[in-house]
């Protein structure tokens, strides 16, 4: 079967321009989790928890859903446009579903805030992490569930390494070094906030989640409002 991937509003195939994630060093990357605070980042929507803790001897966010909480996000202080994004992600709990926005913002709706956006999904394998789903918006998935072949890239039993590269109408995910998605959205917004997202959860007990080693290149004069980790 040929590569293509899907421009999410007409559904028209276009090639894919995968090739192996940059090398290099790690100039003008910058952290946005200091390791010791979570200062330059705002809580928004639910009653999740959201804390720093050692985890595998290194400093983390760990994300905690709450009973009868909708989706909480921890949301950036600072907006981005055009940007490389990394993290590494791990899901305590197996059958959690979390996510990572990009390019977002919040709307209100009789007094309920809503985070909307493209969000890089988070889920155990078989699944669909490092797809896309546009968040709060109505249109779903950015390229349609059933092309999503690579089901088995996120390891259910440790760190995950996300990258995510959003350059104009493109945008391009990675998952522990595999090409996910590659996609042309005209549609969706050019510049927002990133945000960690903890997902409402049904189960026993607390659904975790757990991002550490977050950090951002900017690659343009997108950035702006205060905040941001020293």
């Amino acid at each position: 079967m040929r590569n293509v991937t899907f421009t999410p509003e007409s559904g028209e195939p276009v090639p894919l321009r995968f090739g192996p994630p940059p090398v290099g060093g790690d100039d003008g990357f910058v952290e946005l989790f200091d390791g010791k605070t979570l200062a330059g980042w705002e809580k928004r929507s639910g009653s999740a928890t959201f804390e720093v803790e050692q985890v595998d001897g290194a400093p983390a966010i760990v994300g905690r859903s709450a009973a009868g909480s909708p989706s909480t996000y921890l949301c950036t202080e600072k907006t981005y446009g055009d940007f490389v994004l990394e993290f590494e992600c791990k899901l305590s709990t197996r059958d959690f579903n979390s996510g990572v926005q990009i390019r977002s913002n919040v709307k209100f709706d009789g007094g309920r805030e809503i985070v909307y956006g493209p969000q890089v999904d988070v889920m155990s394998s078989p699944g669909s992490a490092g797809y896309l789903y546009d968040q709060g918006t109505g249109r779903g998935w950015l390229v349609p569930r059933e092309r999503h072949v690579k089901q088995n890239a996120f390891n259910n039993r440790g760190w995950n390494l996300f990258r995510v590269e959003a350059r104009g109408d493109e945008i391009k995910t990675y998952l522990n070094g595999e090409p996910i998605a590659d996609l042309t959205d005209r549609r969706g917004a050019k510049s927002g906030f990133v945000a960690l997202q903890v997902h409402s959860y049904q189960g026993q007990g607390a659904g975790v989640v757990m991002w550490r080693n977050v950090r951002i290149k900017p690659l343009d004069d997108a950035a702006a409002g205060g905040g941001g980790a020293p």
